[in-house]
């Protein structure tokens, strides 16, 4: 406004009549649009640019901007506060009627489709005049519009008359005018995503469709058309994750790009400087009670390390934009029905999609052959459904992991009743024995396995567990005693009991593992990783016994300080599928920041997803919060877990929350013994009843024996290992303060695994045994899931 203002000094309407008259009508959105000041007079103002405008624009000299500056005018009128509404709107009518005079479609095709559209909204909200015809007319100009604003040629107008057409079908209970309105808006909306090159503007792009997406699958939904309902909740999940599936398999086989050689230079100058030290080195609290390493970095490597990640930043962004690039060359295309339906491996076999509007959740159930059905919760909104799981799963689980634990089972029977599982299976699912499953928002988050079936019927009476020695998880924190409430394993019937479970984050994401060419045959290559950091006692008891069960190579483990991120990634190169066993934690706040932790530091979802192996056909992440995610309304779910599958793995079995590690490498032990015969759904299936139905004497009998002199080697060791470093210690003249420094780290960490190592052998695993069923709670067998193929 100041410079116009500052314009009008020399361009005044004496000498320069043509410019004062264009600043004039400059200064009209300038004032429309303005924050400070009353919005009301801020309008008035304008107004009173554009009739001063139009003092000079008249309709013989300059028609072309006499027409603009009605058309101004008919906008500012049409927000107009001051005045009567009424009349207002008749004034916006008129001015947007005399613009149209010269406004034609065939001279000024782009004006008079902008035109049309305010003419549409002034209809609209018109107060004057038959309710129905303004509705009438409203809709006709939206139509008008809409002839040149084509999702192709001008995708943001199209996208805004499109939502206004929507909009005023889904007002008024005409729902096929509401997807006459979407469906264009929609199409737009993708066409000018796939324009950007820019990944954040192509998630905001996403964002602020959303409504749109969710109002057209109300509409189809209220016409019965359940086919393109369940298409359209496709279109809009996972966009994010589809762009990087999309470019998973660009480059040419043997080939890295440049940029991405770039990348992991940088990655492993930031590794070196930040792990000089043994690792790891401090224990600090962070999501789900894991540990991280923070070394005492002085002031120089710390300067350094920013610069280097600030660098390692502009590559990424010029990664995904190449990437982005070479994938629109792709234009992935939207599944249709039956495209979804080929998904779907047998006639015994159903694909549950959910998806949450503003006032229901819609479950729809797909069958090989069969047309499409839906199943309504009623009243379980975003509000009532999503941000109760929000308020009682999520924020425990980050906040207060013993409050998490104890609500576990009454929160999800709770789920349970507002899914109507009974009634959706005795409705729909009988003839089936395996599902695939698309959660929606917080529903990604919860373990569907533990849901109870049968709630209507009283649990029979529950047994109280105390394991305070053994609660150790894969994310390396102690975690403080708990107890919970478990019920035995002929208490309770659960989703997984019936069925065979699969869990993928859209369909279109299913399909790009589908097309991946299928080697999981029992003779394909594994790859072992285990216990990078050096301080799980109970991996190697687990990859041994896998190990010896298909008769794994060495070459072919990387165990302790030689699993670093370079051999890690040799070793995928190398094989099909692969076990790897350590710490791992999720980064809430950044996904991308998530990370496997190895032997020289992290591998982050943010530098995994630069690689390429689509050779990979199973990955087994025995580790912590491998799939934990929050989810925004794009529906995207970045974790560790889905970033194995964009690189091309196929199928991916990982965790929802910090497992524990005695039952982590029972499971896995049961796993494998199953996955010679089953499919990961079915290995899996299998390894949860069997770990939830493990009696004490079981326990004592086939696998104690064996695990008992593993943590007695590892005792020996750990004593020898804190004798060295007394030892170091004692000759501390001779050392610098930064060997000191690490000295005395190595020293705590042995000190504290010989305490823990001790308690194990002596209390801990003898208090597992005390109870009937030691692993029956969810807790210990619920959170692995399988993604993909």
């Amino acid at each position: 406004i100041a410079y116009y203002q500052q314009a009008l000094q020399v361009c005044t309407r004496d000498a320069f009549p043509q410019q004062w008259a264009m600043t004039q009508n400059n200064l009209g959105p300038a004032y429309s649009n303005r924050i400070q000041g009353d919005k009301a007079q801020n309008l008035e103002h304008a107004i009173a640019c554009y009739q001063q405008a139009l003092q000079v624009r008249t309709r013989d000299a300059f028609p072309q901007d006499w027409a603009g500056t009605q058309n101004n005018l008919g906008s500012a009128y049409q927000d107009r506060i001051q005045g009567d509404r009424a009349q207002n709107l008749e004034d916006a009518i008129a001015y947007y009627q005399q613009a149209l005079q010269v406004y034609t479609r065939d001279a000024f095709p782009q004006q008079w489709a902008m035109t049309q559209n305010g003419l549409g909204n002034a209809y609209l909200y018109r107060i004057q005049g038959d309710r129905a015809q303004n509705l009438e007319d409203a809709i006709a100009c939206y139509r008008n519009a809409l002839t040149i604003y084509t999702p192709k040629a001008i995708p943001l107008e199209c996208w805004r008359t499109g939502r206004n057409l929507g909009n005023l079908g889904f007002q008024q209970g005409n729902w096929q005018l509401a997807i006459e309105g979407y469906s264009q808006a929609i199409d737009a909306v993708e066409n000018s995503r796939s324009q950007s090159v820019d990944e954040q503007r192509r998630q905001e792009i996403l964002k602020e469709s959303i409504g749109v997406y969710e109002n057209l699958v109300q509409a189809y939904i209220q016409v019965g058309d359940i086919k393109n309902a369940i298409e359209t909740t496709e279109r809009s999940r996972c966009q994010r994750l589809v762009d990087l599936m999309a470019t998973s398999d660009l480059y040419p086989e043997g080939e890295v790009p440049p940029l991405v050689q770039e990348y992991q230079q940088l990655q492993q100058q930031i590794n070196n400087l930040r792990y000089r030290w043994q690792f790891p080195q401090q224990e600090k609290q962070l999501v789900g009670a894991k540990r991280d390493a923070t070394p005492q970095f002085s002031q120089k490597d710390r300067q350094q390390i920013e610069q280097l990640e600030a660098e390692k930043q502009q590559i990424w962004q010029q990664i995904r934009r190449q990437d982005l690039l070479q994938a629109a060359q792709q234009q992935t295309e939207h599944l249709s029905l039956a495209q979804m339906q080929q998904l779907i491996p047998h006639q015994q076999a159903a694909l549950l999609s959910f998806y949450t509007t503003k006032n229901d959740t819609h479950i729809f159930i797909l069958k090989p052959g069969q047309s499409p059905q839906i199943f309504t919760c009623q009243g379980e909104s975003q509000q009532e459904l999503q941000q109760w799981i929000l308020d009682n799963w999520s924020t425990p689980y980050r906040r207060d992991n013993s409050t998490w634990l104890q609500q576990m089972s009454p929160v999800l029977q709770q789920l349970s009743q507002r899914l109507h599982l009974d009634q959706l299976i005795q409705q729909h699912l009988q003839d089936i024995r395996e599902l695939i499953i698309v959660p929606h928002l917080a529903l990604h988050q919860i373990p569907f396995a533990a849901l109870p079936i049968d709630t209507s019927q009283p649990t029979a009476a529950s047994e109280t567990t105390r394991h305070p020695a053994t609660d150790d998880t894969r994310m390396g924190g102690k975690r403080k005693s708990q107890t919970a409430n478990i019920a035995t394993p002929t208490a309770t019937r659960y989703l997984s009991d019936l069925f065979r479970l699969r869990v993928v984050p859209s369909c279109q994401i299913l399909n790009f593992c589908h097309q991946r060419t299928d080697n999981t045959a029992p003779q394909s290559t594994i790859g072992i990783v285990e216990d990078a950091t050096d301080d799980l006692y109970f991996t190697e008891y687990e990859c041994d016994t896998l190990a010896q069960l298909y008769q794994v190579p060495s070459q072919q483990r990387l165990r302790r300080q030689h699993a670093t991120t370079a051999k890690y990634q040799n070793l995928l190169a190398q094989v099909q599928q692969l076990h790897s066993s350590h710490h791992a934690s999720s980064d809430l706040g950044n996904p991308l920041n998530s990370r496997l932790v190895l032997a020289d530091g992290y591998l982050s979802l943010e530098q995994l997803l630069t690689w390429r192996f689509p050779q990979v056909q199973e990955v087994f992440l025995s580790c912590c919060e491998t799939n934990l995610s929050t989810t925004e309304l794009t529906d995207d779910i970045l974790t560790i877990s889905t970033g194995f599958l964009c690189i091309g793995v196929s199928s991916a079995i990982s965790t929802l929350w910090a497992v524990n590690d005695l039952a982590t490498a029972v499971f896995a032990t049961l796993y494998y013994q199953q996955r010679r015969q089953h499919t990961t759904a079915a290995a899996l299936q299998q390894a949860q009843q069997r770990l939830r139905c493990l009696t004490n004497e079981e326990l004592e009998r086939a696998y104690l024996p064996q695990i008992r002199p593993y943590l007695q080697n590892r005792l020996a060791r750990e004593r020898e290992a804190l004798a060295a470093a007394e030892a170091q210690l004692k000759q501390r003249r001779q050392l610098s303060s930064e060997q000191r420094l690490s000295w005395k780290d190595e020293h705590k960490k042995r000190k504290k695994a010989v305490r823990r190592l001790t308690q194990l052998l002596e209390e801990g695993l003898s208090l597992f045994c005390q109870q009937r069923y030691p692993f029956a709670h969810p807790q210990y067998w619920a959170g692995f899931i399988v993604q993909g193929q």
